[in-house]
């Protein structure tokens, strides 16, 4: 069962389990994110205590004091003490108890280098105790009773669990349900016992393999995944309280789901030693149909996106996040969210840093970068809903939809291409403006802000493998571009006025020129070149404090979302292929393993580690640049090797913008100007935004 509470409630049922309320827990590991060979791990009590007690405070977890081996030591142990005297919560010379028979000498204690000491058994020390909790993959967790802790939120007592791995909270209620088509407000006054043992609903949605169920109307729930516990005593003081990322899923404001394996927050969490928080939000025909009644005016999704902004703040600490030091983003439609977010007042001063992954902005995206009216939206989308659910001629139209079988409301499309609501509208509450403004107008609360971007290089060849079945090589150019207008809305003109500068050679017209065309005019349009004039134009003016770009030359694809040509060929992802839309986020996660994905070639991993690791830097400091004593101390050899071989990644420079281009044999920064003439003539010159 998922976390399921309403304010001033009780779950009913709820395990009650004893809390470690004394002593706050990290657990100690190095994830390399080989799911084959994890290393060995530990549970730091961190409150100081004499040698029985620190036994008994392992015995609340059902473990064990450590028993030291140098080997376990060295395969993740002491890599993670170091971290914690590099975080400043530990002296170099601080001792830590584990298992060893008392003797005359005293008790059994080792330094932060691994070396054993015999200390007074009465003296206070934190303690290292054995850590039996299992490897979590896809489709497993081990919710044992043995593995549960039970953690004070507020007034609430909340029951999550661990795996080897980190501590995890799933299916935790954010906001009470709201009615159908109205704004949520964030959970406030929970109090009592429950259970956060397993992902919540999914939001109502199209069945897809994401969320084959088709969700429910009650879905706004976070999954946590956090390495360190703070004492539910109090607030945490040392050690200090951890960065936050708060993720928005993909896919198109339509459908996603915080529960998909393939941004599990499990190696991340550990990884980069931060507290991850994924949410769920209302999605199509739920969240963005719009009503002309001047009350219901769409952008649910936003609200719901607020709210759970509003519960971090709030309740974040009590899972080791510092509420001051929030970085939201996202993937996609997350990241077109995540820019929603920087635009919208009512987000002012809930967070702090940005991360846009393949973010959206123009081509069959153009709605997410220039927002519709509510009128434009009421006719392209609600009418048509309307009609479609029996509502056309009802007196309460919002009344008549609200009474209409949620899963059913979900499948029923409209516009061009054929969807669920999906574009989001100037509503006056969550979007003032008619875009994201990057001409010097943004707004002052929004100035503070770093920003990470990155992009893949053929982020529209996925679509490709949607669009219908087309003799690619037999039809005309002109038919071409008739088929794309009507199928996916995508203006095919600057192809049409010069076909060769696309590739397409009239005279010997191939399939493959007509297809690599597409992808080129999709990638370019609706990716790559409004990205390039964001980051410009908010360099230009300073917009935010910082902007990092890079773009992924390497990818890899889900099986369920991807096609041929976005698939890297039998010689390995070292051969050309497309690296297409969506295909970084196992990368970015490290979740390869977790969903049974083998590393290719042998640079999968490692390269994994790289992303992940300079986006734990940025996390921490607001740079991507990982600072080279610290993988050095932590182990972090194949980042280190990657970075010492790279010049520094550099904000983005209005005189001369360049990205870095992230490839497991080696980074390079690289200017814009190969793109340059493409995106002028796909309609988004770099200076596009400053018109």
């Amino acid at each position: 069962m998922a976390l399921a509470f309403a304010a001033q409630a009780v779950l009913s049922g709820a395990l009650s389990i004893q809390s470690q309320a004394t002593a706050g827990l990290s657990i100690l590991s190095k994830n390399d994110l080989n799911q084959d060979a994890p290393g060995t791990a530990a549970i730091l009590a961190h409150e100081p205590a004499s040698y029985d007690r620190a036994a008994k405070h392992c015995e609340k977890l059902s473990e064990s004091l450590w028993v030291y081996s140098s080997t376990a030591f060295d395969s993740g142990i002491g890599s993670a003490l170091a971290r914690q005297v590099y975080l400043g919560n530990y002296a170099k010379d601080a001792l830590f108890w584990v298992a060893g028979k008392p003797s005359s000498c005293g008790c059994s204690a080792i330094t932060a280098s691994g070396k054993v000491r015999k200390v007074d058994c009465k003296k206070k020390l934190p303690a290292l105790c054995s850590q039996s909790a299992p490897l979590s993959r896809a489709g497993y967790e081990d919710t044992s009773p043995e593995f549960h802790i039970t953690q004070k939120v507020g007034d609430l007592e909340l029951t999550g669990y661990r795996d080897f791995f980190t501590w995890k909270f799933l299916g935790v209620r954010f906001a009470p349900v709201p009615e159908r088509f109205e704004y949520s407000e964030p959970l406030r006054g929970a109090s009592g016992n429950a259970t956060a043992l397993d992902f919540g609903a999914d939001c109502l949605q199209p069945r897809n393999p994401a969320a084959p169920d088709g969700g429910s109307d009650d879905c706004l729930f976070a999954n946590i995944w956090t390495p360190f516990l703070p004492s539910s005593e109090g607030a945490a003081k040392k050690p200090t309280l951890k960065p936050v990322f708060v993720f928005f899923y993909g896919g198109g404001l339509t459908s996603g789901s915080s529960a998909n394996s393939n941004t599990d927050g499990t190696n991340f969490a550990s990884r980069a030693d931060v507290v991850v928080v994924a949410i769920n939000y209302r999605l199509g025909n739920q969240a963005m149909l719009v009503f002309n009644d001047g009350i219901h005016n769409g952008n649910v999704a936003l609200s719901d996106q607020v709210s759970a902004l509003h519960w971090v703040a709030e309740n974040i600490a009590a899972f080791g996040g510092d509420p001051d030091r929030v970085t939201i983003g996202g993937e996609s439609a997350g990241a077109m969210s995540t820019r929603y977010m920087m635009t919208s007042p009512e987000a002012r001063g809930l967070f702090q840093q940005a991360i846009l992954r393949s973010d959206g902005h123009g081509g069959i995206l153009y709605g997410f970068g220039h927002f519709w009216s509510i009128e434009r939206s009421y006719e392209t989308y609600t009418v048509p809903i309307l009609n479609a659910a029996g509502c056309g001629d009802a007196e309460d139209p919002v009344a008549c939809l609200r009474a209409a079988d949620g899963s059913k409301l979900a499948e029923l499309s409209a516009g061009v291409p054929q969807t669920p609501a999906m574009w989001p509208v100037v509503d006056g509450k969550y979007l003032t403006v008619p875009e994201t403004p990057l001409n010097g107008t943004i707004p002052g609360y929004a100035r503070s802000i770093r920003v990470m971007s990155s992009l893949t290089p053929e982020e529209g060849g996925v679509y490709v493998g949607y669009l219908p079945v087309l003799d690619w090589g037999a039809i005309s150019l002109e038919e071409w571009a008739q088929g794309l207008a009507i199928f996916i809305g995508l203006d095919a003109s600057p192809v049409l006025q010069d076909p060769a500068f696309f590739g397409i050679d009239l005279e010997n017209k191939t399939a493959e020129q007509m297809r690599n065309a597409t992808e080129r005019l999709m990638t370019l349009s609706s990716f790559i070149c409004g990205n390039k004039a964001q980051m410009y134009s908010a360099a230009l003016h300073g917009s935010f404090e910082s902007v990092y770009a890079s773009l992924f030359n390497r990818t890899y694809s889900v099986a369920t979302f991807t096609n041929k040509w976005c698939d890297a060929p039998a010689g390995g992802p070292s051969q050309a292929y497309w690296r297409c839309h969506s295909g970084d986020q196992v990368l970015s996660w490290g979740t390869m393993g977790r969903v049974g994905m083998p590393d290719r070639d042998g640079l999968d991993i490692p390269f994994s580690q790289l992303v992940i690791d300079q986006t734990a830097a940025f996390l921490w400091t607001g740079n991507p640049n990982p600072d080279a004593k610290y993988l050095a101390l932590r182990g972090f050899d194949s980042t280190l090797a990657s970075v010492k071989g790279a010049g520094e990644w550099t904000p983005v420079d209005a005189e001369n913008p360049e990205w870095l281009v992230l490839d497991p044999k080696g980074l390079a920064m690289e200017d814009w100007k190969a793109t340059e003439e493409m995106c002028a003539r796909a309609g988004f010159p770099l200076d596009y935004w400053e018109a």
